[in-house]
């Protein structure tokens, strides 16, 4: 039986101290076992006091709390495929950190491994049953009780504003959410009617390409049929407050007067009276009028005096 020992276990840092293995009394070992229904591996070692080699599967069942419970339930539900007997409770750890890292165990889906301290964590598409749910809601709610004053100095640190308000006294809460409340409404006041990811591209200054974006996209796409009259029923005996018309007006008070008018820069008149040359005024029903085509007027009356109506005059 080949005993494994690590070549440099200097670069680990252990917190726990050295014990050696000792035939039938102290047996550190990193194991493997599959699951018969998925034949998933899961790797795991073993370095309790006086665990010996044979205790997987009979006295013990993995650290891990889904496999535990599982396996003892059902003893069929799990088999040891591989035992690696080690020199020391030190080399069983470092053997278990090689394969978990070299096999991708924590990431892979032909492993049940969840995570490991020196590695990370991923629970991602992973299954939990609800008590183990239950367990680790517990576990984390009870975690600050166990921490040492350095160590919680050094977690509310790294916390969130919001999840930092639940050390402050009851006055000091209301002045943080205060202060957010009036942050919020300075950024976002022009855009309450926009989506989030708008009202970032309106900060950074990136909205004209966005919109130029989603113009495109949304060339030649047909509406879906009734939308026109949902939108008109929707907003069909809509009422606007005074205070909304008030800032409505407040709003558009000198745009487009002065320089800020488009009619007044030249190029833009220039513009618009090419954009009317050869075509003709016709005179709608409502009152109203519109400028066509020359090629598109035969679909219109012409009147005795040399005008255009959509009607028969």
């Amino acid at each position: 039986m080949q005993i494994y020992e690590h070549t440099d276990l200097a670069e680990l840092d252990f917190q726990s101290t050295r014990k050696y293995r000792v035939e039938d009394r102290y047996e550190p070992h990193v194991y493997i076992i599959k699951e018969a229904d998925t034949e998933r591996l899961y790797i795991g070692s073993r370095t309790a006091q006086f665990c010996r080699l044979d205790d997987i599967g009979h006295r013990y069942f993995t650290s891990s709390a889904i496999i535990k419970d599982e396996w003892q339930q059902d003893l069929n539900r799990f088999t040891p495929i591989c035992i690696i007997p080690c020199i020391s409770n030190h080399d069983a750890m470092a053997l278990e950190i090689d394969l978990i890292i070299s096999h991708n165990a924590v990431e892979s889906d032909q492993y049940i491994n969840l995570g490991h301290p020196r590695v990370g964590f991923c629970s991602s598409g992973k299954q939990f049953t609800e008590d183990h749910k239950a367990k680790l809601s517990t576990a984390l709610k009870n975690a600050h009780f166990y921490m040492s004053d350095a160590d919680k100095a050094e977690w509310r640190s790294r916390l969130s504003v919001s999840a930092k308000l639940k050390f402050l006294s009851q006055h000091e809460r209301d002045k943080v959410r205060d202060g957010i409340h009036r942050y919020h409404q300075h950024i976002n006041y022009d855009f309450s009617s926009q989506s989030t990811r708008i009202k970032h591209l309106h900060r950074t200054g990136h909205y004209k390409q966005a919109y130029q974006k989603i113009s495109d996209a949304n060339k030649g796409q047909p509406k879906p049929e009734g939308f026109g009259d949902k939108v008109r029923q929707a907003r069909l005996g809509m009422k606007f407050s005074d205070d909304w018309r008030k800032n409505i007006s407040q709003s558009r008070k000198g745009k487009a007067t002065g320089d800020r008018n488009a009619m007044a820069n030249e190029a833009n008149r220039n513009k618009v009276s090419a954009s009317k040359i050869g075509r003709k005024r016709v005179y709608l029903a409502n009152g109203k009028f519109l400028y066509v085509r020359a090629e598109d007027l035969y679909k219109y009356y012409r009147h005795t005096n040399g005008k255009y109506y959509e009607y028969e005059e």
